[in-house]
């Protein structure tokens, strides 16, 4: 399964974290082997198709957000599961998540000051 735009948007922010933004994360190196919906947010177990610097991280990354949709706001968090696997998640902060969350409406807001 392909990674949604959602979860590329996820990575890319989680990535800008470490100062290696420049990495290129194309859609052709990941594959979802899952995905689970929840009523605070989304978990995917990615697939890496090859070694990427992302792995080579070796730690837990996470980014907080604000959505005018999400009144407390919420957060994308990932973490190497193995070598070429990762767990990714979107959770939005106790409460339910919100279907208004899009890549669109988050890169206006990561935008503003």
């Amino acid at each position: 399964m392909l990674l949604s735009p959602l979860e590329m948007f996820a990575l890319e922010k989680l990535l800008e974290q470490t100062g290696t933004s420049g990495l290129e994360l194309s859609p052709s190196h990941f594959s979802a082997l899952g995905r689970e919906f929840t009523a605070a947010g989304f978990y995917t177990l990615i697939k890496c198709h090859e070694q990427h610097e992302l792995m080579l991280l070796g730690k837990e990354l996470s980014v907080a957000f604000t959505h005018h949709a999400l009144k407390r706001g919420g957060y994308f968090i990932c973490w190497l599961e193995d070598n070429f696997t990762l767990c990714l998640e979107g959770v939005a902060n106790h409460q339910d998540w919100s279907s208004e969350v899009s890549p669109e409406s988050l890169a206006i807001l990561w935008r503003q000051p």
